[in-house]
């Protein structure tokens, strides 16, 4: 009898620790949902500026140390020349795109005309394929696209007309945004030590600094890694054009790189659809081209992310995926990016919950 009831004693503690990792696990997802929507558009600056001064925090320590340059000055000096790699470095990749868009725009009525032609051979072949006439094919077609365009083109005004004060009002939060991520980082910068000793004081402060790093390296790793690997797809994209003779290689392999970093895309959304028109054009030689610049960007890919992100994030691929979509689909682009680092410290919280109701 006693047995019996101590069984079930152990069976309802069983299921109450369940219930309360469940418990956790939902309580954890929702602080993390409304924190990502309401609070982090609020605070963005002083977590850009929190993250800016541990990854520069090294560096002015040296400067510091072996220079005996103050922290504020070692701080200003980083900034400045970070600053001004970036800016260098921007202005002539913008220099560049400029210049092909501008070339590109002076010459679109050039291949809107070849577009035409290419569509109207192409509605032909479909005709005589299928029996029917290519001339009332092509003004079917044409006018379906003029009626896309025209709505198009009516969506985008309003959309125009309906976003401009917003617009500028969001340039305007970008800027104090701006000032106040570099005003955050000279503060948490001067007084970092300040707040490691504050936050040691809490109960919780080893399992907090345990996912404050983890949270950390996974991103340091992350956005390297997607930097590096983003880099390099798009030189190879740009060397590809520019054997094929494409006058806009700079622009488009540019935006092949930053399509490929996106989750949820890659180079296959791009470069598979040009060599289906190649092969369907006829031009065989610049289709084995453009498939084989997509090989090597895949593959380039495949190489290179186990090489800088290794274990260290420590999520399956599937689980990554669906909890990508599921941070798109609840929070936009916002979430897709935050999504992953929201399910690491979900996972290690809920680990350091299991292992508290225990004890």
């Amino acid at each position: 009898m006693e047995k019996n009831i101590e069984r079930k004693k152990e069976i309802f503690r069983e299921y109450g620790h369940k219930l309360m990792v469940l418990g956790f696990i939902g309580a954890m997802v929702l602080v993390s949902y409304l924190f990502i929507k309401y609070v982090l558009p609020i605070l963005w600056p002083f977590a850009a500026g929190l993250i800016l001064a541990m990854i520069f925090r090294p560096i002015i320590t040296f400067l510091h140390k072996y220079l005996h340059l103050n922290k504020m000055i070692g701080t200003a000096l980083v900034l400045g020349l970070v600053s001004m790699v970036i800016v260098i470095v921007s202005g002539w990749l913008i220099r560049g795109i400029l210049a092909q868009v501008t070339s590109l725009m002076e010459n679109m009525d050039v291949y809107m005309e070849a577009a035409d032609d290419y569509l109207c051979d192409m509605c032909h072949s479909i005709g005589d394929a299928v029996g029917v006439e290519g001339d009332s094919l092509f003004r079917t077609v044409t006018e379906n696209i003029d009626d896309f365009m025209s709505g198009m083109e009516k969506k985008i005004t309003s959309f125009v007309m309906g976003t401009s004060i917003p617009a500028i009002m969001a340039f305007v939060e970008l800027v104090v945004g701006i000032a106040l991520v570099v005003v955050s980082l000279f503060l948490f910068v001067k007084d970092m030590e300040g707040i490691r000793k504050y936050l040691r004081g809490f109960y919780f402060h080893r399992d907090m600094k345990f996912i404050t790093r983890r949270v950390f390296t996974v991103t340091k790793a992350y956005v390297k890694a997607q930097l590096v690997i983003m880099a390099a797809v798009a030189a190879e994209c740009v060397a590809g054009l520019m054997i094929l003779g494409n006058k806009y290689a700079l622009l488009i392999g540019i935006l092949i790189g930053v399509l490929d970093a996106l989750p949820l895309f890659g180079v296959g959304a791009v470069l598979l659809p040009w060599t289906i028109i190649y092969v369907a054009s006829g031009n065989f030689i610049n289709a084995a081209v453009m498939f084989t610049i997509f090989i090597v960007c895949y593959f380039t890919r495949e190489f290179l992310e186990p090489k800088l992100i290794g274990d260290k994030i420590g999520i399956n691929p599937i689980v990554t995926l669906i909890v990508i979509y599921a941070g798109f689909k609840l929070l936009g682009f916002t979430g897709m990016f935050m999504a992953p680092l929201v399910f690491i410290v979900i996972r290690d919280a809920t680990c350091i919950f299991i292992k508290f109701i225990k004890s």
